[in-house]
């Protein structure tokens, strides 16, 4: 299993390129059980995507089936759903990375995970959703493949 960063985008829209590479996962049954129990779940950084933009984690897993491994075939299908504007990208691409921060949305539950983290983690200096995110599956990148 390889997932693209949280900041990569597809279409200019951060967490897609993540968010089809874990759906793609979840299909080939290659999804790590630590992220298959929060794949797409409401109160996570999937959730928050797929209620920004008005879609169901279902339709969205479909449309990645049905892309044939294509992220073009993905984005074109995202850009169709009613939910999704230019604009609503533009604020998305802004909010997304501050998740987590200081009078941000997800602040409370961004704290409360931390509280539960590694501790041996490297957490220093770590703010948002993104950014441990990045931090923890480094270790990952450092070491070789993930999955």
């Amino acid at each position: 299993m390889k997932l693209r960063r949280p900041s990569a985008r597809l279409a200019d829209v951060c967490w897609l390129p993540r968010f089809i590479d874990k759906a793609r996962s979840v299909l080939d049954g290659t999804l790590l059980p630590e992220y298959l129990e929060r794949f797409g779940d409401r109160r996570g950084m999937d959730g928050a995507f797929l209620r920004f933009f008005c879609l169901e984690k279902d339709a969205f897993v479909e449309a990645v089936r049905k892309s044939n491994g294509s992220d073009a075939a993905v984005a074109k299908w995202f850009y169709a759903q009613p939910g999704v504007t230019d604009e609503k990208v533009n604020d998305w691409n802004r909010l997304a990375p501050e998740f987590g921060k200081p009078g941000e949305p997800g602040f409370e539950a961004f704290q409360s995970v931390m509280r539960s983290m590694d501790k041996d983690a490297p957490y220093s200096g770590v703010e948002s959703i993104f950014e441990v995110i990045e931090a923890d599956e480094s270790r990952f990148r450092e070491s070789g493949p993930q999955g």
